[in-house]
């Protein structure tokens, strides 16, 4: 009865002409059925939502599945997430850009653990946009650290790059410079170093390397930490195109 209901139509045109294929055949051979209809079954309700909301549970074979607590519990994951991503845009709110590095202690954790909880970091790219503020920048620059991806590492760059284009930085701190650059360190680190073989393309890297001897010969970054250079934004830096070298000598 179930074969026939789907057979007619209720979830693609096509499933028909799948089920009379060989290798549908030999692939229900060696996999249990009731899985696979008990699979074929969600697909056709998370297509028809009218008559979701009328069921309370579903059963196939032995597979049981209470439909109104799954969806309950996806909404909640859902609220979840939302809530997240709002803690994270509250956090910025609450960085002052003059605060002493000692003081921005409590809201860089606080940012921190939002970033954990991200659903994705798709939201960093507008912080890391032209018309991102210092404060965006630094938000976008702490998650980075805590989540280096290599999927924002172009819009890092770019970022980086219209700050050392700039003879001051675009009036950043030397402090939010440091951790933007720290975390394209943190991300060549687990790009290049925690894997087989390196996303990142050679012309991303020759670039990411162009742009940080840019950033390298600002005058403002030169004196940052004439005491100690390495603690400064000098330090990213030399780290960061030593992976770059070894980076391209993988690709090579």
């Amino acid at each position: 009865m179930i074969i026939y209901f789907f057979l007619n139509g209720c979830i693609f045109d096509g499933l028909e002409k799948i089920l009379e294929t060989e290798y549908f055949r030999i692939f229900m051979e060696n996999v249990s059925a009731w899985p696979v209809l008990a699979a074929i079954v969600l697909i056709w309700l998370m297509l028809n939502p009218a008559i979701l909301e009328r069921i309370t549970s579903l059963k196939v074979g032995n597979v049981e599945v209470q439909l109104k607590e799954m969806q309950e519990h996806i909404e909640e994951l859902e609220n979840e997430l939302s809530r997240q991503e709002q803690k994270f845009l509250d956090d910025i709110d609450n960085i002052d850009a003059n605060a002493s590095v000692s003081d921005l202690g409590e809201v860089r954790a606080a940012l921190k653990a939002s970033a954990r909880g991200l659903d994705g970091l798709d939201s960093l790219k507008q912080l890391l946009g032209e018309e991102a503020t210092a404060e965006e920048i630094y938000a976008a620059a702490v998650a980075l650290r805590e989540r280096p991806t290599a999927y924002l590492f172009g819009d890092a760059i770019n970022c980086l790059e219209r700050l050392a284009n700039d003879k001051n930085l675009k009036g950043l701190r030397l402090n939010f410079v440091w951790t933007l650059t720290s975390a394209i360190h943190r991300i060549l680190l687990d790009d290049i170093k925690h894997s087989a073989y390196p996303t990142l393309q050679k012309a991303e890297l020759l670039n990411a390397d162009r742009v940080l001897s840019l950033l390298e010969q600002n005058a403002r970054v030169q004196k940052d930490r004439p005491d100690n250079p390495r603690k400064g934004i000098l330090g990213p830096i030399k780290f960061s195109k030593d992976w770059i070298s070894k980076g391209l000598k993988k690709l090579s």
